[in-house]
């Protein structure tokens, strides 16, 4: 499904549709189980003020979900989005930790290592961001 909404949204093959386009993305991110494109998409698509009525809470909660359910992307940009605050969305940076710190474990990709070191590099001393 999500592969449908983007090559409706991309042209790919077929006409542009982004009506269809967004049909196909909300049914992938209610399929049974959801696609974690297709929730961090319409999630960022929220945040990032990209449609018609966006919801920057909404969008949160969407790239959470991807982010759950172990789509590393969200996961940095969540983080990313919680470090530096976005549009109605306040920077946070104990919660940002959190995020990336509880995301990962020894079975964790490399690039969610990396956005854990480049975290805890920028915002020396760590332990003001450790919960007391």
């Amino acid at each position: 499904m999500f592969q449908v909404a983007r090559c409706l949204n991309q042209g790919i093959g077929v006409d542009t549709d982004i009506t269809r386009a967004d049909h196909w993305l909300r049914l992938a991110c209610i399929a049974k189980p959801a696609s974690t494109d297709a929730l961090f998409t319409y999630g960022m698509s929220h945040v990032l003020k990209q449609r018609a009525g966006a919801d920057p809470v909404k969008g949160i909660q969407y790239i959470e979900r991807a982010a759950s359910a172990g789509y590393v992307k969200a996961t940095i940009e969540l983080v990313k989005i919680v470090e530096h605050g976005m549009t109605d969305i306040k920077p946070d940076l104990r919660r940002a930790y959190r995020l990336l710190a509880s995301s990962l474990s020894e079975k964790s990709d490399k690039a969610l290592y990396a956005a854990y070191v480049g975290f805890v590099e920028r915002h020396q001393p760590i332990t003001n961001l450790l919960d007391s």
